[in-house]
C-alpha cells in the first residue's frame, strides 16, 4: 500500500512551469503589441512655431506665409507664382508687381497703400512689404481676382500656433462622414501619432487615397489620415480641369463670315475718295502708332477722315502698332513697368479719341531674351484694351530658327492672351535672300501654317497672304558666282513688266503657282508671280483648317479683281 502511495505521488505532474511560460509570453506579446502601438496613443501637436500654410492638403515650407500682428495674411512672390499665378510680373528696379487676369491689370508698389486696378486707383489695407529677399502679397486683397478661398484658423489655448488654408475652386475634395469614432493621425499607419480624436458622424473633406487610408481634412481645418473602412463618401463630385482659368471674353467676329482684314500702309494722310471698293473687306488695320522714343511716347499718324470713311463703307478700324523694328528700342520700353503703361495709355487714348475698333501689335526684329517682355506687355494690354471695347490682335512671323524674327515670339502664351494671331505667311525668300524663290510658295505654307496650328488655335489665327512679288536680278560675276538682288512690285506692276518683256508665263509645279522670266543682255530677271490662282489656294487653306480669317500685306499692291476672289472663297 506504501509502495502504491509512492508510486501515485511520484505520478503526479508540476503545471506551474508551463503555465509561468505561457503567462510570460502573453505579458510579454501584450508589452510588444503595446510598444509597438504606443506611438499611436501619443497625441501630435498640428501646430508648428511659425504659422502654416497650407493648399488644399499640401504644406506648404516654412517662409511662404506672413501673418501680421494685426491679422494680415501676406504670401510670398515665389509660392504666389509657383501656385497661383505663375503671370504676375515682378519688377524689382521699379519695386512694381504687374498681376493680369482676363479683365483685370492690377499694378502694386511697396511701401504703397495705393494699387491700381485698370489704371484705378485702390486704396490697401496692406502694402507690399519686402523682408530680407522675400517679397509678400497682402492675400487679403488679392482674393476677390483669384478663384481662391481662404480660412484662418488657430489652435486651441494660450501659446499654439496657426495656419492659413487656401482652397481652389476647381478642386473640390470629396465630402464624407466618419461612421465611426476614429483619430485624425499624423500618418497613414495605426502606429502614428493622431492629432484629434473624432467622434462618430463627423464630416472631413478626402483629398487623397493612399492604401488602406484616405488623406482628409477635419471639420477644424487639421490635415491628417484616417482608416479608409472609417469614413462614407457623401457623394461624388466632378472636379473641372486644374488650372486657374478665367472666362473668356468672346472676340469681335463679323456675322457668318470670317475675319478679311487688309493692312493699310499710312506713312501720310490717304485720300479716302481714291481707295476703290473692296468687297468682303471687314477690317482695315493702318499703319498708324510707332514708337518713338526710349521713354515709351508713340508718333501718331491717325487720320479722323479715314475712320469716318471706313465705318461708312462697314469695316472696322484696327490702328497698327510698330516698334520700327528696332531692337534696342523695344528693349527700353518693354523693360521697365512705367513706360509700358505709358505706351498703354496713350494707345487707349488715341482709340478712344478715334473711335476706334481694335489694335493691331506688329513688333518684329526684337532681342530673343526680350520675348517675355513682349508677353507681359500684352497681358496688360488686353485687359485694358477689352475693358473699352477694343479687339486685340497681334502678328507673328513663321517658326523658324531667326533669333530675332521668329523666337521671339511666345505663341502659345501670346494666344491665349490676345482675340486674334495674324500669321505673317510671307517671306519665303526675303529681300536681301542669297537665292531667288517666291514670296510665298503653297507648300511652304501650308506647312509653316500646320506647325504654327499645333501652338495657336485655329479659331484665333489670321493667315496672311502677299499681295506683291519679287522680281529677282542675277548678274554674272566676273570671278564667277552670281550677284541676286530684288525689288517688290504689286500685281498690276508685274504683269505691266511681263507684257512690256514679252516673257512666257508657266506654271511651277513645286511652288504651285506661276512663274516667268526673261532675259535683259547678262542678266537673268525672275519672278513667281501672285495672282488670282496663288491667292485662290491661300484663301482655300483657311477654310481646310477652319481658320479665324485672313489678313492681306497690303491693300494698294492688288488687282481690283483680287477682293472678290477671296471674299467667294471666304464665303
Amino acid at each position: 500500500m506504501e509502495a502504491t502511495a509512492r508510486k501515485r505521488r511520484r505520478k503526479k505532474k508540476n503545471y506551474w512551469p508551463p503555465v509561468l511560460a505561457v503567462l510570460f509570453l502573453v505579458l510579454l506579446s501584450g508589452f510588444l503589441i503595446y510598444y509597438y502601438f504606443q506611438p499611436g496613443l501619443v497625441q501630435a501637436d498640428f501646430f508648428k512655431e511659425e504659422p502654416l500654410l497650407i493648399l488644399g492638403d499640401q504644406v506648404e515650407e516654412p517662409g511662404s506665409l506672413l501673418v501680421t500682428e494685426e491679422g494680415q495674411v501676406l504670401v510670398s512672390l515665389s509660392f504666389f507664382l509657383r501656385e497661383v499665378d505663375p503671370r504676375a510680373s515682378w519688377d524689382p528696379e521699379e519695386k512694381t508687381l504687374s498681376l493680369t487676369s482676363e479683365g483685370k491689370l492690377i499694378r502694386m508698389n511697396t511701401e504703397q497703400l495705393t494699387a491700381y486696378i485698370n489704371t484705378r486707383p485702390v486704396d490697401l489695407s496692406f502694402p507690399l512689404q519686402e523682408v530680407g529677399s522675400t517679397l509678400f502679397l497682402p492675400l487679403d486683397f488679392l482674393l476677390p481676382y483669384y478663384p481662391l478661398q481662404m480660412t484662418h484658423i488657430r489652435g486651441e489655448g494660450e501659446g499654439q500656433g496657426e495656419a492659413v488654408l487656401l482652397d481652389r475652386d476647381d478642386l473640390k475634395p470629396l465630402p464624407a462622414v466618419a461612421l465611426e469614432a476614429t483619430r485624425l493621425r499624423e500618418h497613414p499607419s495605426l502606429r502614428s501619432p493622431y492629432y484629434i480624436p473624432l467622434e462618430a458622424g463627423s464630416f472631413v473633406d478626402i483629398f487623397s487615397e493612399e492604401g488602406g487610408w484616405y488623406r482628409v481634412r477635419s471639420p477644424e481645418g487639421l490635415l491628417g489620415y484616417i482608416p479608409k473602412e472609417a469614413a462614407q463618401l457623401k457623394g461624388a463630385i466632378t472636379l473641372p480641369p486644374a488650372g486657374l482659368e478665367y472666362p473668356r471674353r468672346l472676340p469681335w467676329r463679323p456675322m457668318g463670315e470670317r475675319v478679311n482684314l487688309t493692312w493699310e500702309f499710312a506713312y501720310s494722310r490717304r485720300d479716302t475718295g481714291k481707295i476703290p471698293p473692296m468687297p468682303g473687306v471687314n477690317v482695315v488695320s493702318p499703319t498708324w502708332f510707332h514708337l518713338q522714343d526710349e521713354e515709351g511716347n508713340l508718333r501718331n499718324l491717325a487720320d479722323p477722315v479715314y475712320v469716318s470713311w471706313a465705318h461708312g463703307r462697314g469695316y472696322r478700324v484696327w490702328a497698327l502698332v510698330t516698334n520700327k523694328f528696332d531692337k534696342d528700342l523695344t528693349r527700353a520700353v518693354l523693360k521697365s513697368p512705367a513706360k509700358r503703361q505709358k505706351v498703354i495709355d496713350q494707345l487707349l487714348i488715341f482709340t478712344s479719341m478715334y473711335d476706334l475698333d481694335g489694335i493691331n501689335i506688329d513688333f518684329e526684329n526684337m532681342h530673343p531674351e526680350d520675348r517675355d517682355l513682349l508677353t507681359q506687355f500684352m497681358r496688360e494690354l488686353t485687359p485694358l484694351a477689352h475693358e473699352q471695347g477694343l479687339t486685340v490682335s497681334i502678328d507673328v512671323t513663321m517658326i523658324s530658327g531667326s533669333p530675332n524674327w521668329s523666337l521671339i515670339y511666345d505663341r502659345p502664351a501670346l494666344a491665349e492672351i490676345v482675340d486674334y494671331v495674324a500669321l505673317m505667311a510671307y517671306d519665303e525668300h526675303w529681300g536681301s535672300s542669297p537665292v531667288a524663290g517666291p514670296v510665298a510658295s503653297l507648300p511652304w505654307v501650308e506647312k509653316g501654317l500646320q506647325a504654327v496650328l499645333e501652338e495657336v488655335p485655329a479659331e484665333k489665327l489670321l493667315l496672311g497672304i502677299p499681295l506683291y512679288a519679287r522680281l529677282w536680278k542675277e548678274e554674272m560675276q566676273e570671278g564667277g558666282g552670281v550677284k541676286v538682288s530684288a525689288n517688290a512690285y504689286s500685281m498690276g506692276r508685274v504683269q505691266e513688266i511681263l507684257k512690256r518683256e514679252q516673257a512666257e508665263v508657266v506654271w511651277d509645279n513645286r511652288a504651285r503657282q506661276n512663274y516667268a522670266e526673261y532675259q535683259d543682255g547678262e542678266v537673268l530677271y525672275r519672278v513667281w508671280i501672285e495672282d488670282e490662282e496663288s491667292i485662290r489656294q491661300r484663301v482655300e487653306l483657311v477654310n481646310q483648317y477652319n481658320l479665324a480669317g485672313i489678313a492681306s500685306w497690303r491693300r494698294g499692291l492688288e488687282d481690283p479683281e483680287i477682293w472678290d476672289v477671296i471674299h467667294r472663297i471666304l464665303k
